[in-house]
C-alpha cells in the first residue's frame, strides 16, 4: 500500500468518527481483507475507495475492498435501518456495526496485507535481478560488435587526421 493511499484512507476513517485507536484496527483489517479480495485489481485504490465510501456513505465504493458480506445484510443482521442509506459519520449504531463487521472479516485475513507486500517486494527483487542478467548478458554479446564497431571509427578517424596533420 503506497503511503499517499494509506494517508487518504486514514484521514477518511478518522473523519468518519472513528477514534485513533478504532482507525488503526480498521485500517489493519481493510488492508487484510483487500489484499486478495478487492475488486478493483489494486489495494490502494480499493482502500482509498472503501474509506471514501465510509465517508460518503457509499455503499458500493466500501465493498469495493472485497467484504465477504453485503454492508446491507450486515446492519439488517444488527436490526439497523438503512432505508435512508448509511451514514457511519452520525449513526452511532451503524458505525458500531460496520466496525465489529470488519474487524471479524479482517481476522478471517489476518496477515494477507504483510504476505502481499513480502510478495511484491521478493518479485521486484527477482525482476530485477533478471533484468541485470539480462542487460549483462546483452552487454556480453553485444560488446565484440561494439568493439569492432569502435576501432572501425577509430581507423576512420586516424585517416582523416593523418593526411591534414592535425
Amino acid at each position: 500500500l503506497q503511503m499517499k493511499s494509506a494517508t487518504i484512507g486514514m484521514k477518511n476513517i478518522i473523519s468518519t468518527g472513528f477514534n485513533i485507536s478504532e482507525s488503526m484496527k480498521l485500517s489493519e483489517a481493510l488492508k487484510d481483507i483487500g489484499a486478495v479480495n478487492n475488486t478493483t485489481g489494486d489495494l490502494g485504490q480499493a482502500f482509498e475507495d472503501a474509506t471514501k465510501g465510509m465517508r460518503t456513505g457509499s455503499i458500493e465504493l466500501i465493498e469495493n475492498i472485497g467484504l465477504t458480506q453485503k454492508l446491507s445484510a450486515v446492519m439488517k443482521n444488527a436490526n439497523i435501518d438503512i432505508s435512508n442509506g448509511i451514514d457511519l459519520t452520525n449513526n452511532a449504531a451503524q458505525r458500531e456495526a460496520f466496525y465489529n463487521m470488519v474487524l471479524k472479516e479482517g481476522e478471517k485475513f489476518k496477515g494477507n496485507a504483510a504476505k502481499l507486500a513480502s510478495d511484491q517486494a521478493s518479485s521486484q527483487a527477482k525482476a530485477n535481478a533478471a533484468m541485470k542478467e539480462a542487460a549483462d548478458a546483452i552487454g556480453n554479446r553485444l560488446l565484440p560488435a561494439y568493439s569492432g564497431i569502435m576501432k572501425v571509427v577509430a581507423d576512420v578517424i586516424d585517416k582523416i587526421v593523418a593526411p591534414t596533420g592535425i
